[in-house]
């Protein structure tokens, strides 16, 4: 009988655990929000192959330490990586194509 009320107690305070965490993840959620992603520019940078990785976060300048978990970017996934070098919309895109 000990055991018994040990075992729920510990499934209680895990699921307490949890609700926890699953809030605070929705607040930091709202704590930065994303209006929108910028849109993909246009061009054939889409059939050049890039380079396979991980992506793991998304901060804002100035706050490095707090990671952006709206639209989906908290989540750790598989991504390419294209490189764009010249013209008017130089810069890095990442696609994740499963998250």
């Amino acid at each position: 009988m000990r055991h018994t009320i040990a075992v729920v107690l510990l499934i209680l305070l895990t699921l307490g655990l949890m609700y926890f965490m699953l809030s605070g993840w929705q607040s930091r959620g709202k704590k930065i929000p994303l209006e929108e992603l910028p849109p993909l520019p246009p061009g054939d940078w889409r059939e050049r192959e890039g380079t396979r990785g991980i992506y793991v976060s998304t901060t804002l300048a100035g706050l490095r330490f707090e990671r952006v978990v709206s639209q989906g970017l908290g989540v750790k996934a598989a991504a390419v990586v294209h490189v764009l070098p010249d013209g008017p919309h130089a810069g890095v895109v990442v696609l994740r194509p499963v998250a």
